[in-house]
């Protein structure tokens, strides 16, 4: 990729302005919208698959070496009574 003059860089610039000023306001918040639902969670930004996959490993193993207690265990799987 070969290098840009100033004059060019300056034109781009003012062209993606422009562009941006004339989008109306909610066009703008749809493609923010659409953004952010596509973004990948923090742990496989941060860490890649990697450190997702490590995390699940984790709370495996946390879950068999200390599971609830019997009483703590059926409180979980209570339903709250309906009337």
């Amino acid at each position: 990729m070969g290098k840009i003059s100033g004059q060019e860089y300056v034109q781009y610039l003012t062209e993606q302005l422009v562009e941006y000023m004339e989008t109306p306001a909610n066009q703008k918040n749809e493609a923010k919208k659409i953004a952010k639902a596509h973004k990948e969670p923090w742990l496989v930004r941060w860490f890649g698959v990697g450190g997702a996959s490590l995390l699940l490993w984790l709370n495996k193993r946390r879950t068999k070496v200390n599971p609830l207690p019997d009483h703590k265990r059926n409180l979980a799987t209570l339903k709250p009574h309906k009337e």
